[in-house]
């Protein structure tokens, strides 16, 4: 059965484009392309603040109508909405940062889902390292972390010497090789 017949889905996945038109509006020649010739620093800074104010705001409005649609329907499983609706589900969760508690509640729900094969076992593993991160722990998987000196390092992590083993082991690329990823991002060329 297609995610495209259950109306939940596609109420998620117009959600979910919202949410990653306004993140990629972060992006700095977007926002470039944004402001035109002659944008002064101040101008740019304004126009990221209005965009992380509006993000703020979706972020808010997607935690409530997901809360609401979990309960009613569960968690969008991959046996019925498949696994692209699950994915952005966690998606949405992954954003409500707000809401630790929730987050926390629903890492909870795909713990067993995970084990069936009804939800992703990178997304809970993303969920868990980013609500230990909230929290000041030790991250699992090494998902979080920052950009410092152009190069981004993950946050804190318990028992790092099995990380890249953990992380094989849910489809996870090492550790290392993840962080190749943000070197654009982290400035590292």
């Amino acid at each position: 059965q297609s995610s495209a017949q259950h109306p939940e889905s596609r109420e998620l996945f117009r959600r979910v484009r919202i949410d990653q038109v306004y993140r990629a509006a972060l992006d700095d020649e977007t926002r470039q392309a944004l402001l035109g010739r002659g944008a002064t620093i101040q101008d740019d800074i304004d126009l990221k603040n209005r965009i992380w104010s509006r993000i703020s705001e979706i972020d808010t409005e997607n935690r409530v109508w997901l809360k609401y649609t979990l309960a009613r329907i569960g968690w969008f499983r991959i046996s019925i909405y498949g696994s692209s609706a699950s994915h952005v589900a966690w998606l949405l969760v992954q954003h409500a940062d707000l809401d630790l508690a929730w987050q926390k509640e629903v890492l909870e729900v795909l713990k067993p889902l995970a084990a069936q094969g009804e939800a992703s076992w990178r997304d809970l593993a993303y969920l868990e390292d980013r609500i230990a991160t909230a929290e000041s722990k030790p991250q699992v998987y090494g998902t979080q972390g920052k950009c410092q000196g152009g190069t981004w390092s993950p946050f804190e992590i318990s028992d790092p010497g099995q990380v890249d083993e953990r992380r094989i082991s849910i489809g996870l690329a090492p550790i290392d090789e993840y962080a190749k990823q943000f070197k654009g991002m982290c400035g590292g060329g």
